[in-house]
């Protein structure tokens, strides 16, 4: 389940999960290029999160994720590289959105971008910027997750051990405030739900929606195709969310929960078919919209 693995062992793991979804390669080779700019992050020397124990209780416990309206240590040349691969890589897919791709870049190149405006929920970015640039909440949110993941997965590492002492009751990450984008039950049963902004997890009681925290077993729904067991989607009658799943008591042969999902575009088709919406952006469905 630990999607913090060497990034260059993610490549491998990539590949090794095409093989049973052989059909999928060639509209999942976006993910590839994904995998291959992540393993060229280097650290650099990028300062961690100076925060204390003490501070981070208090931010949890009041409900507040640690990053949020918060300046962050990652300078913008560390990750400029990853934003240009972002942009291409987005206009590859979504050439309609050239024009907003541009200004998206003329603002970064202005100073009125920085690696924090990109978090989920900043004030700046949520009270007008991405308007006036003109792109969608799902297509930011993919940029955000390629531009930052390495760079956020390295500042919150040291702080990791802290949520599993704490009672965090929200369906967002307890670290950046993204949506959980992946449902993970282990060997043990429990549940455990999944970023894939900065790669952390967090605990989650199993009857409840992350999305509205509807908590009625009569309205939250589970379904997983027949020939692929321990695969599931969690849909919620009352939001009409969903969140893909994997029960690793049936599964044996898999690999990280990122990479479960991004193999599995055949499960968000037909959740989106029965009606149900996805909260965490997805690249393969904003290639397809």
């Amino acid at each position: 389940m630990n999607d913090r693995a060497d990034r260059r062992k993610l490549l491998a793991e990539w590949d090794d999960l095409l093989t049973r979804r052989e059909p999928f390669r060639g509209s999942l080779g976006l993910y590839q290029r994904i995998l291959a700019l992540w393993a060229e992050w280097d650290r650099g020397g990028e300062a961690r999160l100076q925060k204390d124990e003490a501070w981070c209780r208090a931010r949890w416990e009041k409900g507040i994720p640690l990053l949020l309206d918060e300046e962050i240590p990652i300078s913008r040349e560390a990750v400029e590289p990853f934003l240009s691969a972002a942009i291409e890589l987005l206009y590859d897919i979504r050439e309609e959105d050239g024009p907003g791709l541009a200004r998206l870049a003329e603002a970064w190149d202005r100073g009125e971008l920085s690696p924090a405006l990109l978090l989920p929920g900043h004030p700046s970015l949520a009270g007008g910027l991405q308007q006036r640039i003109g792109l969608s909440s799902d297509l930011v949110g993919v940029l955000s997750q390629v531009v930052l993941r390495p760079a956020l997965e390295d500042l919150v590492e040291p702080l990791r051990r802290l949520v599993e002492d704490v009672r965090w009751n929200r369906g967002v990450c307890p670290f950046c405030g993204s949506p959980a984008a992946f449902s993970d039950f282990g060997e043990d049963g429990k549940r455990r739900l999944l970023c894939h902004l900065c790669g952390s997890d967090w605990g989650f009681v199993r009857i409840r929606c992350p999305s509205c925290d509807n908590r009625d077993p009569n309205t939250l729904k589970i379904f997983s195709p027949e020939e692929e067991e321990g695969y599931l989607v969690e849909a919620c009658d009352v939001c009409r969310g969903y969140i893909k799943g994997l029960d690793r008591r049936l599964r044996w042969n898999v690999v990280s929960s990122l990479l479960e999902d991004w193999g599995s575009p055949h499960l968000d088709l037909i959740a989106l078919a029965k009606g149900y919406w996805r909260s965490s952006p997805s690249l393969v469905l904003l290639a397809q919209d």
